[in-house]
């Protein structure tokens, strides 16, 4: 019975980590032509998340933080298999208009991509500023109000669960 256990707790630790091929789930909107950006987990808010996919970093889009976001090099290029992440910046322009983006992005490895936002957030001649940025890696994690908290409850959860699995089997 030990045995078995211990092969069910092997199996929900592994389905916990893995994920499927290198595509993520994001909600990609902003606030400026979709206000229920501000909480697309609202029911109401007609905001659905979507598969990420290198096309969706090319083009311009007219709206200026999603355009400060854009890769030029990945023009038509929607077959390519890339790891990708989720993020969601909040950022200010110029005569105090505020913007929430979530979107999917390249994963950047040890690079950051907020890091390269904020540095083109000062070049540009806009006048924006980068208020928060952060980058998730799990399914809709761009939806929380702060991406740390949805860290933290994953964790929490987690932890939980392997709490009682390993107390069951100790018990019994």
């Amino acid at each position: 019975m030990k045995k078995f256990s211990v092969t069910i707790l092997q199996l929900a630790i592994f389905a916990v980590f893995v994920k499927e091929g290198l595509t993520v789930r994001c909600y990609n909107c902003n606030t400026d032509t979709h206000p229920g950006c501000e909480d697309p987990t609202k029911d109401d808010s007609g905001i659905t998340a979507e598969v990420c996919r290198p096309s969706k970093l090319s083009g311009t889009s007219g709206n200026w933080l999603e355009d400060l976001t854009k890769l030029d090099f990945f023009e038509g290029s929607s077959t390519l298999s890339i790891p990708m992440v989720c993020q969601k910046i909040v950022a200010t322009q110029a005569g105090g208009k505020r913007q929430i983006y979530r979107s999917c992005q390249l994963h950047g490895g040890n690079t950051n991509p907020c890091t390269i936002y904020s540095q083109k957030a000062k070049n540009n001649q806009n006048d924006i500023k980068i208020e928060a940025c952060e980058i998730c890696e799990e399914d809709m994690c761009n939806a929380a109000q702060t991406l740390q908290q949805h860290k933290t409850t994953t964790f929490g959860i987690l932890i939980a669960t392997l709490t009682i699995l390993f107390a069951r089997q100790f018990s019994a």
